[in-house]
């Protein structure tokens, strides 16, 4: 598995760290990478939702373009915060360009 080092009976101190430089490596080769948890996409009812929001005549053909072409990529916390920036945008609270 590992390499077996024979090591001199004095080392210097540049030597110990390049010993442990290497054995962090080596660790690190054989440490898996932590699991990666699934996406959770945006549900039926935000889709619904963002879909209904972009069709307000206040959202612009390039914003409502913009939402629909990543649809389908939104996971459920960037649905919400883009549903909550289109009620923003019908209600006037928020500038067209800088959504």
């Amino acid at each position: 598995m590992g390499k077996i080092i024979n090591l001199p009976a004095e080392l210097s101190l540049a030597d110990l760290h390049t010993l442990a430089v290497s054995l962090r490596q080596e660790v690190a080769a054989f440490t898996p990478a932590p699991p990666r948890l699934p996406v959770r996409y945006a549900t039926a009812s935000q889709t619904e939702e963002i879909g209904r929001l972009v069709k307000h005549p206040r959202i612009s053909r390039q914003h409502k373009t913009r939402v629909l072409v990543n649809i389908r990529r939104l996971d459920t916390q960037a649905a919400a915060l883009c549903i909550r920036t289109l009620h923003q945008l019908i209600a006037g609270e928020t500038d067209t360009v800088a959504a």
